[in-house]
C-alpha cells in the first residue's frame, strides 16, 4: 500500500501486493474499508512489469478517483483474483492512514 494519502485526493496510487500470479485473471477487485467500517470496490489494474520489490503480475494498482477517500483514518484493504479454472483468491488484509486534506 502506499502511504501518506489525504483526504480528497485524486490520482493517488494505492498498490496491492498479492504475492500470487495474477496473470491468467478473469477479473480482480479491491474491498477498501473506511474508518467507519463502510467499505468500497474498486478495480485495480494488475500489473505485468516487477516495480521495486513487487514482482510482475502479483501485484496491481488503483488511482485514486473523486469521492473514493474521503475519511481521514486507518483505512484496510484486501484484493480478490478470479479466473475460469475456477480459482478465488484473497490477499492478506493491509492498512493504510489516510491524513486530514489541507
Amino acid at each position: 500500500m502506499s502511504g501518506n494519502i489525504k483526504v480528497g485526493e485524486i490520482g493517488r496510487r494505492i498498490y496491492f501486493a498479492a504475492n500470487y500470479d495474477m496473470s491468467g485473471a478473469s477479473s480482480v477487485s479491491a474491498k477498501l474499508t473506511k474508518p467507519s467500517g463502510v467499505e468500497i470496490t474498486v478495480v485495480p489494474t494488475v500489473q505485468g512489469v516487477a516495480f521495486g520489490s513487487y514482482l510482475a503480475n502479483q501485484y496491481a494498482t488503483y488511482d485514486t478517483q473523486a469521492g473514493d477517500i474521503d475519511e481521514a483514518g486507518t483505512w484496510s484493504a484486501c484484493l480478490t483474483y478470479n479466473d475460469s479454472t475456477p480459482k478465488t483468491y484473497h490477499s492478506d488484509d493491509d492498512t493504510f492512514v489516510v491524513d486530514a486534506g489541507c
